[in-house]
């Protein structure tokens, strides 16, 4: 046995910030306990327990499988960061560098994970960004509060080198070694560093003063807990810190234990450790090997007691095997505490006894003979289980019709049954779940004012939950059988699974304000944490990157792993197929993969493996004590989440319940709000009142034709659904003409045969000729009672079994298994995933029971082969797609009996991003949402795509967002999408509305002022809406209507308002007229006159002594040549001014004249007299219209330069017009519809570079308008005249297009740009590259026609031809 036990190792989830570790738990486990003969480790994460259960649950499985010894040990511990928070605070008010203590706390027992639990809570709640990491502090006040008053239950050791401790100990042997040889080593610099003896003398008294505060504290926080570490790295630091630490320790009689900080599991694994950490370089082609991967990580594995001997040779025996010894005698005191907890079912206050609700006529019906469980619920000696007795009277008072109150009684006491059987099984209360999630229905509905929807999964098939209103259809009233043991049974006890579909622009408020009740009672609600893994995919790309293989051949390679039904193979299975699985090795991945040496060891390697931290989409869990069973962390977007995943959540006792959020609901809700508004709709004074009027399922006809009509044309843009090709396709050949049938279309287009004829295919034939069924069963020999048999389960799905419970109730017929719910949920998992092994499991299941219950062979192979076949590898709930077919049936309800603009135009503002979150903050509602123009114009292009009318703003009709016109049957754009106009500009344009003409407009929006406060906080007088966001008005088309004649024709009038044209000119308009080069010769030599003045203004200066109003002017050009040019035109020209009055000559023998008097003789008086006739020119009428003409031609080609498409792009974004490419000559160069390329680029060879083979794809070209581009990824959006299309670029082909290229002036020295980034919204492009899934690849090849991969079109000529731009501007 070996009794070295590591007390410091990371797995997998130390990644969750930044990439650390390739250690997995099973294998970690394995490998100490069967190949190094040891006893235990200690998972230590940086700030992280989310991997404790997981620990924990491994170790008991693989002690129950035999597979390690009885007695070996899983100890659970953090590597958390400890500080000062006053230095903290001051380091960073002070913008000084703040160093992250790392220190090792490890949990004896229950008490001690208790302690870790919150001290990470707090750490993880006040962490921050800091230098481009999430940082999460635990400060010394932390553990002084929670372990202060309890310890004991901690062990405490100071970590790697990056402690506070292993810090101070190595500069103390470092200015031990100056005083010995005047210098150290720093290792990281690579270079010596030189201090004096008496800085040195200094620096170590204060380093011993520091030491000792840290040790003192350390020894009274953990008082015998405590240990200094030791780790068997040979790096320099790590040899100079181990000597100075173990005097340190023997000074202090502080126990000492080695560690290897293990982030890997051997040495044979560091090639795939250094290719994970180097894989997060960021480069064109290849990593560039920026991040340090050898020094520190060379020795963090797992080792031996040998090993470790070895590596510290240069340390006394004895005290390494007593350093070893202490890690033992830490693994003896830890107890094998376990962290479940069976769950609990939240609970929350209820309402007083004398307000629950009471109704004798449904009371009386109820007997115990009749319905025992009901009563058992109503004299539980639990008030919950009375509580939901009352909420289930109380719901069939308010929703059941009397003559249905025995019907719906027979089904609730079966429910009840159920109930009653769970909580007993579980030992919980399963009633005040319900009572619960009830609670959360009302919140969401009353208080953050959000749609909840019809239904999502098996809560449907529970008329409790519709009787509490936590599903909105009665599944008694379903054209199908919804069998409620579908959602929880007594048989099978396990908790339920409610999904709440809410309004996606609801999110936040009503997870706010389900927090907020739950907090008014002490308890917490906090959204589930999810952890991030790289797929198959991923992995062979990072695999790549870590070790310099072509980003290229990455992405290529990952493009030949195979997807089926969404699911991404393995790279083993990829590589080597899987005969359990019926999977072939993929050739193509095995040729191109075999080429790189260890390249699939590296990514199998890194393959699954955690690789950042997220949030559930949708689960939350309720807490009443939080630490009891988790801890709390940050997601990267700041919200609080659990530090366990669900599986963990639930281990420890939580219970998920799910608030998902879908634009849907959202546009659902924005739709009846525009009816409202518009009054085609009546509010009812709340919104669940008035959606219950007009939306709810009880209240709609689902049998109505037009609703089937108008989804069989296509009219409904969004279906729920069926918003993709494949829906699309059902729709159109089933064409579904009831809701059932609506349903089974929802199951079909999810599944696939073996057979020829696909499940869909057969649907359609049966449903035109019921017969062909019968035909079909006939030919297969069933007798004609089987055949009846058959048609009592599936002739309402016309001969298709398309859903899970068509299979389950089907094998749950006596006749044929007599399955019961445990055996048929059984039958259901095992059809479920696409494993040979299991599905033949199910099968045999079927066959033996059912040959043994009297079925047929016949009978039983048709019920396999041709019915539950078609599910294998994939099915459906029918209690699914019901509710999903009742929320479209609301969709088609509001296109049908109200104008369709209005849900058209929902559709936009969910797509588009119109619709923000709503928060119920001020603050936060007041903040203008940057807008995203790809989405915008890729929601727009969609919905013209479908016939939807999207109109210009109209000055005297646009709001702020896009808004429905039902007069015009269109959308009006919004103000907002106007370029340069904010939400406070558009509210003041609306509410000076109307407006007679733009002349009306411009006198009293922009002539009229007010006062602002600038961001400094000077305040400015501006107009209410200036000229600039007036011309933009102008080129939306904002004035079409209300002008009546050309935009070209309103905005050149309106330039002409703006820039009247001159009456007079001055000498202040030489400048401007020489520039327009329209002087005449004649008048040539008095301009020289004028420029001269110009000139020597620029000269040496000074005051006159006598007069201020004369300025002196010294003709000193600096260069000799230059002022003796200077003199002699001075004196030509102005040889008649008096020297000592007009000039003078000073000691230095410069001539001095005098400006800016006008007495008579002066400079200025002569220059004036003789500049008269060009003066008098400048005045003419000839002079003052060329000027005008040349002044107003620049303006116009400044400001209304291109065509009404070019306007429209660069006020709104989006084509009205025609796209300003659409002339563009196609055939000639090769521009193609993004669309109709395949989605993986096709390869037409490969070539060699640096040793490589990369692949030659297929090119193509492709060109449009960019939008918006993303920096972060390194994205463009780019709108071509088929749609939007996302280029995606590698990070230095996206920074060279995308710089500003600008030089420094040689006369001015001023900053002057050169060229503007080719990805300025506006600008035309064209590109080529291939498709890759939803993206264009910028590409090109030596060899190839295309010799850029991205051209700017500078302009479009008449015959479609372009003039472009294809190299960046030289320097």
């Amino acid at each position: 046995m070996d009794k070295f036990i590591n007390l410091h190792t990371h797995d997998e989830y130390s990644n969750i910030r930044l990439k650390d570790s390739t250690n997995r738990i099973p294998v970690m486990v394995d490998y100490v306990a069967n190949q190094l003969g040891q006893k235990g480790f200690a998972i230590t994460n940086h700030d992280c327990l989310s991997n404790h259960v997981k620990y924990i649950n491994t170790v008991k499985d693989m002690k129950k499988e035999g597979k390690i010894p009885q007695d070996f040990k899983y100890i659970l511990g953090n590597e958390i960061y400890l500080l000062s928070e006053e230095e903290m605070n001051h380091q960073l008010e002070n913008k000084l560098y703040v160093p992250f203590y790392h220190f090792i706390l490890i949990a004896k027992d229950e008490i001690g994970h208790s302690q870790l639990r919150e001290l990470s809570s707090r750490a993880w709640k006040r962490g921050f960004s800091y230098r481009g990491m999430d940082r999460v502090p635990t400060f010394y006040s932390d553990i002084e509060e929670v372990v202060g008053g309890n310890r004991g239950h901690l062990v405490a050791s100071t970590a790697c080198l990056g402690s506070r401790f292993a810090r101070l100990a190595l500069q103390f042997a470092r200015m031990e070694l100056c005083l010995e040889q005047g210098y150290y080593n720093d290792s990281f610099k690579k270079e010596q560093v030189h201090v004096g003896e008496q800085e040195a003398k200094q620096a170590i008294d204060e380093l011993r003063g520091q030491i000792h505060d840290f040790l003192t504290w350390c020894t009274w926080a953990f008082e015998g807990d405590f240990y200094i570490e030791m780790q068997p790295s040979e790096q320099e630091d790590q040899l100079l810190y181990n000597k100075v630490a173990q005097r340190i320790a023997m000074a202090y009689n502080i126990p000492v234990i080695i560690t290897t900080d293990a982030h890997y599991l051997n040495v044979e694994d560091k090639a795939i450790h250094k290719a994970f950490l180097k894989s997060d370089e960021d480069d064109e082609t290849f990593a560039s090997g920026g991040r340090e991967t050898d020094d520190f990580y060379d020795s963090t594995y797992f080792m031996s007691s040998e090993e470790i001997h070895t590596r510290l040779s240069y340390l006394d025996p004895e005290f390494v095997e007593e350093c070893i010894s202490n890690t033992y005698a830490i693994y003896k005191s830890v107890e094998q505490y376990d962290l479940h907890i069976n769950q609990e079912v939240p609970e929350i206050p209820l309402p007083p006894v004398v307000s629950w609700f009471y109704n004798e006529e449904i009371v009386s019906l109820i007997t115990k003979e009749l319905f025992p469980n009901i009563i058992a619920m109503r004299e539980s000696d639990n008030e919950y289980d009375r509580y939901l007795y009352t909420l289930i009277i109380k719901g069939m008072k308010e929703r059941i019709a009397p003559e249905e109150y025995l019907m719906t009684l027979v089904r609730v006491d079966l429910e009840c049954k159920e109930v009653i059987g769970i909580s007993k099984a579980k030992q919980t209360t399963m009633s005040s779940y319900f009572i619960t999630l009830q609670k959360f229905v009302d919140i969401i509905w009353d208080e953050a004012e959000s749609f909840v929807g019809v239904s999502r999964g098996s809560a449907a098939g529970f008329e409790i939950n519709y009787l509490l209103q936590i599903v909105q259809i009665n599944p008694l009233k379903q054209p199908v059988e919804m069998p409620h043991w579908r959602f929880i049974s007594a048989e099978r006890p396990d908790f339920p699974d409610v999904d709440l579909d809410i309004s996606s622009h609801k999110r936040d408020i009503a997870f706010r304000k389900v927090q907020e009740y739950y907090q008014s009672f002490g308890g917490e609600v906090v959204r589930v944490g999810t952890f991030k893994t790289e797929s198959s995919k991923s992995a062979i790309q990072t695999a790549c990157r870590g070790i310099g293989v072509s980003s290229d051949i990455g992405t290529y390679l990952s493009s030949l792993i195979p997807i089926t039904r969404g699911s991404v193979h393995s790279l083993k299975d990829t590589y080597y197929g899987n005969p359990d699985k019926d999977l072939k090795p993929v050739t193509e991945f095995v040729n191109q993969v075999n080429q790189y040496e260890g390249l699939l060891e590296l990514a199998i390697g890194i393959e699954d493996i955690i690789s950042g931290r997220g949030v559930h989409p949708c689960g939350v869990c309720c807490f009443t004590d939080i630490n009891k069973h988790t801890a709390i962390m940050k997601a990267p977007n700041g919200e609080l989440i659990t530090q366990y995943d669900l599986g963990d959540n639930e281990y420890t006792g939580s219970i998920k319940m799910d608030f998902l959020n879908t634009k849907t609901m959202s546009m659902l809700q924005i739709a009846s709000e525009l009816l409202i508004e518009a009054g085609h709709m009546e509010w009812q004074g709340t919104l669940r009142e008035t959606y219950n009027k007009y939306l709810h399922p009880d209240v709609r006809d689902y049998d109505n034709p037009h609703y089937y009509e108008a989804l069989n044309k296509g009219e409904l843009i969004s279906a729920f659904q069926f918003d993709s090709q494949v829906g699309s396709v059902a729709l159109s050949s089933i064409r579904p003409t009831s809701l059932l049938e609506v349903a089974n279309a929802n199951s079909l287009m999810r599944l696939m045969s073996d057979h020829e004829e696909q499940p869909m295919d057969k649907y359609i034939r049966y449903k035109n000729d019921i017969n062909e069924w019968y035909k079909d069963m006939e030919d297969y020999g069933l007798t004609e009672d089987e055949i009846m048999l058959v048609r009592k389960h599936l002739d309402k799905d016309n001969g298709v079994c398309s859903s899970q419970e068509g299979m389950m109730l089907l094998t749950m017929d006596e006749k044929v298994a007599n399955f019961d719910v445990v055996q048929s949920n059984k039958l259901r998992k095992g059809c479920a995933k696409k494993v040979p092994k299991l599905i033949q499991q199910a099968k045999e299941m079927v066959f033996e029971q059912g040959i043994a219950n009297g079925a047929s062979d016949k009978l039983l192979h048709y019920i396999w082969d041709e019915q539950i076949s078609m599910q294998l590898g994939y099915s459906f709930s029918i209690l699914h797609t019901i509710g999903y077919s009742h929320i479209l049936l609301q969709q088609l309800e509001l296109i049908t009996n109200y104008p369709p603009i209005y849900w058209n135009t929902a559709v936009l503002l969910l797509e588009s991003g119109a619709i923000t979150q709503d928060t119920e903050s001020e603050e936060d509602n007041k903040k203008e949402k940057t807008t995203n123009y790809g989405v915008v114009a890729s929601a727009i292009s969609d919905l013209q795509f479908h016939g939807v009318t999207i109109d210009l703003p109209h000055i005297n009709k646009a709001e702020v967002g896009f808004t429905p016109h039902e007069e015009s049957n269109s959308i009006m754009f919004g103000f907002k999408g106007v370029s340069t106009i904010n939400n406070d500009v558009a509210a003041t344009i609306i509410a000076n509305r109307p407006y007679a003409s733009l002349q009306d407009f411009h006198e009293r929006m922009v002539e009229v002022k007010r006062e602002v406060t600038l961001s400094t906080g000077k305040k400015q007088m501006k107009s209410l809406v200036s000229s600039t966001q007036t011309i933009n008005l102008i080129k939306a088309g904002a004035f079409d209507d209300l002008e009546q004649r050309p935009r070209a024709e309103i905005l050149e009038d309106y330039l002409r308002l703006l820039n009247p044209p001159k009456k007079t000119m001055t000498t202040a308009n030489i400048n401007a007229v020489m520039e327009m080069g329209i002087i005449p010769s004649e008048y040539q030599p008095m301009l020289s006159m004028f420029n001269f003045k110009k000139y020597i203004q620029t000269l040496p200066k000074y005051q006159d002594e006598s007069s201020k109003s004369i300025v002196w002017h010294v003709i000193n050009c600096g260069d000799h040549e230059m002022t003796e040019y200077s003199n002699n035109f001075f004196f030509n020209n102005f040889g008649e001014l008096q020297e000592g009055r007009d000039y003078f000559y000073d000691e230095e023998g410069y001539v001095n004249v005098a400006l800016k008097t006008t007495r008579k003789g002066s400079f200025e008086d002569v220059l004036k007299q003789k500049t008269k006739p060009f003066t008098q020119w400048l005045n003419s009428p000839a002079c003052i219209d060329t000027y005008n003409y040349i002044v107003f031609e620049d303006i116009k080609r400044n400001l209304m330069d291109g065509n009404q498409s070019r306007w429209e792009m660069e006020s709104m974004n989006y084509y009205y017009s025609e796209h300003e490419l659409a002339g563009i000559d196609k055939e000639r160069y090769g521009i193609v519809d993004f669309n109709e390329l395949p989605e993986e680029p096709v390869i037409t060879g490969f070539s060699q570079w640096r040793g490589q083979e990369i692949p030659r794809f297929e090119l193509s070209r492709i060109c449009g308008t960019v939008l918006d581009r993303d920096k972060n990824k390194h994205t463009v959006s780019l709108l071509t005249e088929y749609g939007v299309v996302t280029l995606k670029f590698h990070s230095g082909q996206f920074s060279f297009y995308d710089k500003t290229l600008s030089m420094n002036d040689a006369e001015t020295g001023k900053k002057v740009t050169v060229e503007e980034s080719w990805f300025k919204r506006g600008q035309l492009l064209v590109c080529v590259g291939y498709r890759r899934g939803n993206q264009f690849r910028p590409k090109r090849y030596s060899n190839s026609i295309y010799q850029h991969a991205l051209c700017k079109i500078t302009q479009l000529h008449e015959d479609g031809t372009v003039s472009y731009q294809d190299e960046r501007a030289q320097i």
